[in-house]
């Protein structure tokens, strides 16, 4: 981020004020590294003590600023270069874990040794209002102690899982990440032979655990991505394939799919293994049925350019013409769990909806061989839906 060279200023005693714009219309005053980084509210004429984080990451403003003479940079430059270093991971919560690395010799041996656990700490502490001794007393105890206090764990392998943990942005997301995967053991064991545990890879897991344990994951973590929404995007494509070809598995005969599909050390590999079901499953002509096999009618109907997709042979030919796993999806439709239509123009297309509540939502739209459709084709998908609405 960056802050206006005009919004700060350094005053006589080394103290750094900022000037919050409008609509906050505020100012705060930042005192120095030597007397605890501690932070004041200007309000109704007086400088007032700030209890909570104002969640400006000035190590990171002092970074983007191009030159080295500003108010920001000659402030951060009095935080020695070590500390620096160790908390500029950390967007979220960054003035807090500065202040109590200042105030505290124990939160700074935490933060050289265990920053992520800090940083649980920092986020227990505010959340809870704990007071200063309350924090003080668990700084002194055992890493082990401490992660079992926060969550209730209490595991060496816990805590080396967390120093391994690698961050994006050091966002409130990437923290939320991390608590949500210690509440599943079996996740964050799977992951204990990892040297380094990007944290993206953790909100995939979180969004799709049929992944965990997988040897495709150890490519997925190698991806560089902006955000976690970026890599969970990123994922979407893959996690479908999979869930795909466990949907085409039974009707097979295949019983071990996860695991084959585990055993596949690329997405590439996995996307093979998918590909070779399909087209086993489209050559089989009795695989689906031995006669007409009428699917539960179709929530909204068709129209000139999409068709519904009535019988389980209709949707094996479907799977057969597009290059797709959809005959697999025979059950799904059976059982009402989702309903498949053909798109015959502007595009040839295969559309999936689903039902959420009583509302008909497109979940998948996909041209031959699962190539994305143009514009053209979804809006013309999307209007259709939308007027059953």
């Amino acid at each position: 981020m960056r802050l206006d060279a005009s919004l700060t200023q350094l005053d006589p005693a080394g103290r750094f004020l900022l000037h919050l714009p409008s609509p906050l219309n505020g100012r705060l005053r930042y005192g120095a590294w030597e007397t605890g980084l501690s932070v004041q509210r200007w309000m109704d004429g007086h400088w007032i003590p700030e209890s909570l984080d104002p969640g400006i990451p000035l190590l990171h403003a002092a970074n983007d600023e191009p030159e080295a003479a500003t108010p920001v940079r000659r402030f951060i430059a009095g935080i020695p270069a070590k500390i620096r270093r160790l908390a500029s991971p950390y967007r979220h919560l960054q003035t807090s874990l500065l202040q109590w690395t200042a105030s505290d010799d124990a939160a700074a041996e935490l933060l050289g040794h265990a920053p992520n656990l800090l940083w649980l700490l920092i986020s227990t502490a505010t959340e809870q209002e704990w007071t200063v001794q309350e924090r003080n007393q668990l700084l002194t105890r055992r890493r082990i102690a401490i992660l079992e206090a926060l969550t209730g764990i209490r595991s060496e392998a816990a805590v080396k899982f967390l120093n391994r943990i690698t961050l994006l942005e050091g966002d409130v997301n990437e923290l939320s990440a991390i608590k949500q995967i210690l509440d599943q053991p079996a996740v964050w064991r799977s992951l204990s032979a990892w040297a380094s545990i990007p944290v993206h890879s953790l909100a995939v897991l979180l969004r799709n655990p049929e992944l965990c344990g997988s040897r495709l994951l150890r490519q997925i973590a190698a991806g560089e991505y902006r955000n976690l929404s970026d890599a969970v995007k990123h994922v979407e494509p893959v996690a479908a394939l999979w869930r795909d070809a466990c949907y085409m598995a039974p009707m097979l005969g295949i019983a071990d799919a996860p695991q084959a599909l585990a055993q596949c050390a690329t997405v590439e590999a996995m996307a093979r293994l998918h590909d070779r079901w399909m087209d086993r499953l489209n050559r089989r002509a009795h695989v689906i049925t031995d006669g007409r096999d009428f699917f539960p009618p179709p929530p909204i109907p068709g129209n000139d350019a999409i068709h519904p997709i009535l019988s389980a042979e209709d949707l094996r030919a479907e799977g057969r013409l597009m290059k797709q796993c959809v005959a697999g999806y025979a059950r799904l439709v059976s059982s009402r769990r989702c309903y498949l239509y053909r798109m015959l123009s502007p595009q040839r297309a295969t559309i999936e909806v689903r039902m959420q509540g009583s509302v008909p939502v497109i979940t998948q739209f996909k041209l031959a061989r699962n190539e994305e459709p143009n514009a053209a084709s979804k809006v013309a998908a999307y209007e259709w839906v939308n007027r059953a609405k």
